[in-house]
């Protein structure tokens, strides 16, 4: 196969680096050694160059309901854990 880019690391920036290519017009290959999906967390929040990237290709809006689902989720897990109190002061 013939690829004008090969990206090392199909992380979030990989990813994004190789969707961008593509949509360039580069032929694109992403490499990542692993396997299986890495569950450890590798930020907590999205940058002001992050999130002017995904709102220049409309995708903010899809990420900000992304977020509140897992805050929700969040939120859950403490009620649960916590004895239903949402592990709020008071």
């Amino acid at each position: 196969m013939d690829y004008d880019v090969v990206v090392a690391g199909g992380g979030p920036v990989g990813l994004m680096l190789g969707c961008e290519l593509r949509l360039g017009g580069a032929r694109v290959a992403v490499l990542e050694r692993r396997t299986e999906v890495d569950p450890t967390i590798k930020g907590g929040a999205i940058t002001t160059p992050g999130a002017e990237a995904l709102y220049r290709r409309g995708m903010l809006p899809a990420m900000a309901e992304v977020q509140r689902q897992a805050v929700e989720s969040f939120r859950a897990f403490i009620r649960e854990h916590n004895g239903g109190d949402g592990g709020e002061g008071g």
